[in-house]
């Protein structure tokens, strides 16, 4: 999402798009995962490494709690925020992720919060998930087997 359209906005801004730990090509520690933690990662490079001092920060997503969590622990570095597609806790969020009957909202959210459960399911089965969430929740006869390929080049 963020590839298509960072070189519109980097004709205006500096544009830096990082992956949260334990996200993309990130490292994987063993803790840390608190929002205010990623926003401290977050805060320790761009204004102690980057030197920035007011940011324009958009947070997308699990993403837009961990900007949150910059602007209201850094209010003085934030020039702009943009929040979307976030549930934020005290607001519905909680309700949404705790299980109950007939519940199938957020398992996903819940599922990751486990340490090591989603790497115990998924390992040797990488392919089998995303053919399965993709085959869900995509109409695309083309999509489906592509993704099944890389995942297989990648694994290979």
């Amino acid at each position: 999402m963020w590839r298509s359209i960072m070189p519109t906005l980097a004709a205006h801004f500096t544009v830096i798009a990082l992956d949260q730990r334990g996200m993309g090509g990130s490292s994987i520690p063993a803790s840390g995962y608190d929002k205010r933690t990623m926003a401290a990662d977050i805060y320790q490079l761009v204004h102690e490494v980057l030197g920035c001092d007011r940011i324009h920060l958009v947070g997308y997503d699990q993403g837009a709690g961990t900007a949150y969590a910059y602007a209201a622990t850094h209010p003085e570095a934030v020039r702009r925020l943009v929040l979307a597609e976030f549930v934020f806790p005290g607001f519905g969020y909680e309700e949404y992720i705790t299980p109950k009957r007939g519940w199938d909202n957020g398992w996903q959210l819940v599922a990751f919060t486990v340490p090591d459960l989603c790497e115990r399911f998924i390992a040797g089965r990488e392919r089998d998930l995303l053919s399965w969430y993709f085959q869900i929740h995509c109409d695309n006869r083309i999509f489906v087997p592509m993704v099944a390929q890389r995942c297989d080049e990648r694994l290979a």
